[in-house]
């Protein structure tokens, strides 16, 4: 994911190492991984400040997740 990253940017803007400033993404291992991840990737190209948000919704889709699965668990035990 990473190389064809950054292959689309270097036609777009062959200066975006100096342009971009954070992005956003759903916070899986494969974006965030502390060695290999693609946004930890980009991060050591940007020659500059660098912010990586976590999604609100993919933050709020897991919080529903858990609270569903819970509520079906307590549901299921209720005599």
């Amino acid at each position: 994911m990473f190389e064809i990253f950054v292959k689309l940017f270097d036609v777009l803007d062959d200066k975006w190492r100096d342009k971009i400033i954070g992005v956003t993404s759903d916070g899986t291992a494969s974006m965030t991984g502390r060695y290999e991840g693609t946004i930890t990737n980009i991060q050591k190209e940007a020659n500059w400040g660098f912010i990586h948000v976590w999604c609100g919704l993919c933050q709020l889709d897991i919080v529903i997740q858990k609270t569903v699965m819970n509520l079906n668990y307590h549901s299921k035990n209720i005599p």
